[in-house]
C-alpha cells in the first residue's frame, strides 16, 4: 500500500527503532526520488510486535511510504535461530565427540565438540586446529589400518559405520571408543566428508580385540 507519512506510522514504530527511522525519513529527503529502504519494527493497536519492510521516497516535496508485512517470515527466522541455539547447546553438553571430519589418515575435523575434552583430555579447538596433533594421532598404531579399511569400505557401499578402537588420551591414558559415523555426499553422490560420533565404551569382551 501506498501512503503519506502520518502520525500513525510515527506513532506505531517500536521505540527501539524511532532513531532508524528518522533516519530513513531524513536518507529519502536527501536523495530525491531514490527509494530508501529499511527493516523496521512495529507495535500494532492490539500491542502486538510487527516486522515490516519500509521503503520511503521523496517525489516532489513530499515523502511517500511503502510497507511490506515481514513479520511471519522474521518469526520463523528467530525460530529458526532458537532451534540452532537449542540443539548446539545440547550437542556440546553431550558427554562424546560429535565431529565432522575430512577423509585422510590423520582424520582431521573441522568441527569438533566441547566433549572432546572429556573424552580425549585435549579440547575441541586443539584437536581441530592440530595444536597437539590431529586425533588421528591419539589411535593406537594397531588400529590404523582396521579403522581406515573399515571407514573407507563403509564409503564405498553408502553405508554408516560402527567402529570399537583404543586411543591414547592426553594424560597417557588409555580408553576403548565407539565410533559411529557416515559419510557426507552431495545431491550428486560427490563425497565431502566425514560426520559422527565418538564415545567411550567398556572393552570388547572377544579375543579378536586383543591387539597388545
Amino acid at each position: 500500500m501506498h501512503c503519506t507519512v502520518g502520525d500513525f506510522f510515527e506513532s506505531a514504530v517500536h521505540h527501539e527503532d524511532k532513531g532508524r527511522w528518522l533516519d530513513l525519513l531524513v536518507s529519502a529527503r536527501l536523495m530525491p526520488g531514490a527509494p530508501q529502504t529499511l527493516e523496521l519494527r512495529f507495535i500494532d493497536r492490539a500491542s502486538k510486535l510487527l516486522w515490516g519492510e519500509v521503503s520511503c521516497q521523496c517525489h516532489e516535496g513530499q515523502l511517500y511510504l511503502t510497507f511490506i508485512d515481514r513479520t511471519a517470515s522474521r518469526q520463523q527466522a528467530i525460530q529458526m535461530q532458537a532451534d540452532y541455539r537449542s540443539a548446539t547447546d545440547l550437542l556440546h553438553s553431550l558427554p562424546a565427540l560429535v565431529y565432522r571430519g575430512r577423509i585422510n589418515r590423520e582424520w582431521t575435523m573441522e568441527f569438533a565438540s566441547n566433549g572432546c575434552e572429556a573424552l580425549t583430555g585435549y579440547s575441541a579447538q586443539s584437536i581441530r586446529d592440530g595444536i597437539n596433533g590431529t586425533y588421528g594421532q591419539l589411535i593406537l598404531p594397531e588400529y590404523a589400518d582396521y579403522i581406515w579399511e573399515g571407514v573407507q569400505s563403509a564409503l564405498m557401499r553408502k553405508e554408516p559405520y560402527a567402529l570399537t578402537y583404543r586411543i591414547r588420551c592426553e594424560n597417557g591414558e588409555v580408553k576403548w571408543v565407539l565410533e559411529k559415523g557416515t559419510g557426507i555426499f552431495t545431491d550428486s553422490g560427490e563425497l565431502l566428508g566425514i560426520e559422527g560420533l565418538i564415545l567411550e565404551t567398556a572393552p570388547p569382551s572377544s579375543a579378536l580385540w586383543s591387539r597388545e
